[in-house]
């Protein structure tokens, strides 16, 4: 009996210790794939800001993001449309007088 139970533990402990191997090899793997994935999302960051500054080469010759340009740029259309309306109320004020009541002008 004490045979058949030293080899049930020698068993044992060698399966433990390919585990251990396996877990080693496996823990090696991951990090490599880890440390390539790294790798690859910095350089996946760097191509899409590169890719962005020459996108927008305006926004890159002012040194801001490209949305505040777009934002600026939809400030400044609104405000040109305002402005133009006014000057063609004004003008039409100008040219069409309205009538005073009671007859003045």
């Amino acid at each position: 009996m004490p045979r058949a139970l030293s080899f049930h533990w020698s068993h044992q402990g060698n399966a433990w210790f390919k585990a251990v191997a396996a877990r080693r090899k496996r823990g090696d793997r991951c990090r490599d794939l880890e440390a390539q994935e790294r790798k690859a999302l910095a350089d996946l960051a760097a191509a899409r800001a590169e890719v962005r500054a020459m996108a927008d080469p305006q926004a890159q010759a002012l040194h801001v993001d490209s949305n505040t340009v777009r934002t600026i740029q939809a400030v400044a259309m609104v405000s040109m449309c305002l402005a133009a309306g006014y000057l063609i109320a004004f003008g039409a004020g100008l040219i069409w007088p309205r009538p005073r009541p009671g007859g003045a002008s």
